[in-house]
């Protein structure tokens, strides 16, 4: 579990699964709030509040403990993606990305790549299924104004486009 990484929890009949861009595994039962990620022998017990609901998991693993507070995905509309629209540069690696706008999809271009489908998840935050840049975190001035991107992923920390 990687900082930023996003989980989906969702149930198919009687079972949870745990989800993350490409790829879903079953989590397996062992109490009320208590399961088992088999293959990558973790534990993951779900922590209530109060009132009842389900506000953050633990995630032990190896003799590690790491918490993942639940986050509310955000479902932008075209005309809100459409601010991310838009042309982005790194001087340092002299390396510009175009967003654009398809229907109601950001996709992520840049010459002799892939392209790149943005999904989001919070505001100003979006996954990928890219190794590259698995997650983006779009930048505001204090007006609230988009001035960029970072790409955050494991081999790559806060490199930063600038909105052209």
């Amino acid at each position: 579990m990687g900082p930023g990484q996003v989980f989906t929890i969702s149930r198919k009949g009687d079972q949870l699964i745990l989800s993350v861009p490409g790829m879903s595994f079953p989590l397996v039962a062992l109490s009320k709030t208590e399961f088992l990620l088999g293959f990558a022998d973790a534990r993951i017990t779900f922590q209530k509040d109060k009132e009842g609901k389900v506000q953050q998991f633990v995630w032990k693993q190896g003799g590690g403990e790491q918490t993942a507070p639940k986050i509310v995905l955000v479902k932008p509309t075209p005309q809100e993606l459409e601010e991310f629209a838009g042309a982005y540069f790194n001087a340092e690696l002299d390396l510009r990305y175009a967003v654009e706008l398809r229907g109601d999809t950001l996709i992520v271009n840049a010459p002799g790549q892939n392209e790149i489908r943005l999904a989001p998840d919070e505001k100003d935050r979006f996954t990928t299924s890219s190794r590259v840049f698995p997650m983006v975190v779009f930048q505001r001035d204090g007006q609230n104004r988009l001035t960029g991107f970072i790409i955050d992923s494991d081999p790559v920390r806060d490199l930063v486009f600038k909105k052209n």
